[in-house]
């Protein structure tokens, strides 16, 4: 796996340097670089986790996944162009109304209550998993497959938000086959779901990681 890397550190990102405990979903964040690796260590070491050999190259690369080619590159020095965007558009719109009526018209079966259990587990701990208000269709989804599971959701219902790649939110999207949720996936996000080698999605989309 190919990581990236900040051009500079010393500047702060517009939100902060952040970073997601894969093992427990923990948030850290700070302005400057060192004060955020000093508390991911810190976290580490109280909770008896194996820290990884390249820790900070990855607490960058989980970083820059979040950004733009403005602020990151790849370690060889080749140009990022995969930055995700967590603002809503015109296509995010079209995207969520495909797969809408893709699970309503094949009668909005979902998957079993323990596969949306152990999806919304991997979502909960994902540095992807943020807030990404504004979409119509996918507060549509929500409230259909809230109406097919009887308002039931998932045991971590309180730490989900939307994916910041394909936008969906994730408490819906943990309940829908993955063939329907397919209908919404653009190239370009199949490439930024490459880059996310823990992702459910981009697992059973058979997108191979990099």
């Amino acid at each position: 796996m190919t990581l990236l890397k900040f051009r500079s550190l010393k500047v702060s990102p517009p939100d902060k340097f952040i970073f997601i405990v894969p093992e427990d979903g923990s948030k850290y964040e700070a302005f400057d670089i060192e004060s955020l690796y000093h508390q991911v260590k810190e976290h580490y070491w109280r909770n008896h986790y194996s820290l990884p050999e390249n820790w900070k190259e990855l607490i960058e690369d989980q970083n820059c996944q979040r950004l733009s080619g403005d602020w990151c590159e790849y370690e060889n020095g080749e140009s990022f162009m995969d930055g995700v965007n967590a603002r809503f558009g015109i296509e995010d719109i079209v995207n969520g109304t495909r797969v809408l009526a893709s699970f309503t018209l094949d009668g909005a079966n979902t998957v079993s209550q323990e596969k949306a259990e152990e999806r919304a587990k991997t979502c909960a701990r994902c540095y992807m998993n943020m807030q990404v208000p504004g979409c119509a269709a996918c507060y549509q989804l929500l409230n259909v497959v809230a109406m097919v599971t009887g308002g039931k959701g998932t045991s971590e219902d309180q730490n989900l938000k939307s994916c910041a790649i394909c936008h969906c939110s994730n408490k819906a999207q943990v309940f829908l086959p993955v063939e329907h949720l397919a209908k919404g996936v653009t190239e370009e996000q199949r490439r930024q779901f490459a880059r996310v080698f823990h992702c459910w999605k981009r697992a059973e989309l058979g997108i191979e990681p990099v």
